[in-house]
């Protein structure tokens, strides 16, 4: 639960913001757009991989029945 916690916070405050302050220093307007947008496909990246590789199955309280 705190790992989605984690993911959120990374991918909004901190990817979002930094990707597009970047971007939109090299491209100007138009790269805050780019920036939002590659921050987006960083942490959809980031969240499969977490849903693939991590240990999220092993804690489901829903599966130790």
């Amino acid at each position: 639960m705190y790992q989605v916690l984690a993911l959120n916070l990374i991918s909004f405050w901190i990817l979002r913001y930094l990707l597009a302050y970047i971007f939109s220093e090299i491209i100007g307007e138009d790269g805050i757009a780019y920036g939002i947008g590659v921050s987006f496909m960083i942490s959809s990246v980031i969240a499969l991989l977490y849903y693939c590789y991590g240990k999220w199955r092993e804690n489901a309280f829903f599966l130790k029945n």
